[in-house]
């Protein structure tokens, strides 16, 4: 109920000059009162942050390097445009890099959205070069 009050009455609080917004886990502006209360400031032991890491951030940065420019040129080929707002960027060109390296023979997408069209363009690659 009161994220539907919020947002109903968004326009008018507005133009008292407040800015309201539901509290909500799915809203994307926190909370601010609870991090106050439950933040542990403490350190804490990230182990995904060690040395492997690094180690997986080099492996990504070489794939990547390895395949940009067949990306560039192959990502269009079966209808993917950059300009979407599902999939694009380092996620779209770090996808297609990895299905250029591991040559896998079978992939399942659910769905028929841009990450497809770029899995057809690595695929299609990926058969072209035997």
């Amino acid at each position: 109920m009161p994220r539907q009050f919020a947002r109903r009455t968004f326009e008018a609080w507005q133009s008292l000059g407040l800015h309201v917004v539901a509290d909500h886990f799915y809203d994307p502006v926190p909370n601010t009162n609870m991090i106050r209360r439950t933040y542990d400031a403490h350190p804490r032991d990230l182990p995904a942050l060690h040395i492997e890491w690094r180690d997986y951030v080099a492996s990504a940065c070489n794939l990547v390097t390895m395949h940009i420019r067949d990306y560039l040129k192959d990502r269009n080929k079966f209808g993917y445009t950059e300009g979407n707002s599902y999939f694009m960027g380092i996620d779209a060109l770090y996808y297609y890099a990895y299905l250029r390296d591991r040559q896998p023979t079978t992939v399942v997408e659910v769905g028929q959205g841009f990450s497809t069209r770029v899995a057809l363009a690595a695929l299609a690659r990926n058969a072209r070069d035997g």
